[in-house]
């Protein structure tokens, strides 16, 4: 699925956030073996722990991206990658995720591109509502016939909906705070 030029897409932050945690995650294991002192069985297993950690993050929020190429679109989660070509996509979507619909019915899901919240929540646009734009213009342009995914009905919560949702957990938070 390599022909001719790909566009990578993915969260910007991602790589950022990605490095960060696992220099932080790297030099947790380096110095748990002189913070579990004689426990050294201790020390190896909580350093194993960390590098584990370090990988899971680094294939969340480094590895994982969205590939389009006339082709089609390579989508490489944390732990699958999927490849479709054009005529395989039927229909893209962004509530959430951005979501790939198939012509068999299945959906694949990017990661690495996601909606933000604050921007439905204020009645904007997201980044992943650029994505899918972009992608259905590639898959025009590649002879595919993708569509875009009406917004299902009654998903998109509003403000003052989510709004009242945070109050009613800051209130219940309170009543255990202050009745313990």
């Amino acid at each position: 699925m390599t022909t001719g030029s790909i566009e990578t897409f993915r969260n910007p932050s991602y790589p950022r956030i990605g490095w960060t945690f696992i220099v932080l995650l790297v030099a947790m294991a380096g110095w748990m073996p002189a913070a579990a002192g004689d426990e050294l069985v201790l020390a190896v297993a909580l350093s194993l722990i960390w590098l584990a950690g370090s990988a899971v993050v680094y294939r969340a929020y480094v590895v994982a991206r969205v590939e389009a190429s006339p082709a089609g679109v390579r989508v490489v989660n944390p732990f699958a990658t999927h490849e479709l070509s054009w005529p395989d996509i039927e229909q893209i979507s962004s509530e959430r995720y951005l979501m790939l619909h198939r012509a068999d019915g299945s959906r694949v899901t990017a990661w690495a591109v996601q909606a933000a919240n604050a921007a439905r929540m204020a009645g904007r646009r997201s980044r992943a509502d650029d994505v899918a734009d972009r992608l259905r213009e590639l898959g025009a342009a590649s002879g595919g016939r993708v569509g875009a995914m009406p917004p299902a009905a009654g998903t998109r919560v509003s403000a003052i909906v989510y709004a009242a949702m945070w109050v009613v957990v800051a209130a219940v938070m309170l009543v255990v705070v202050v009745g313990s």
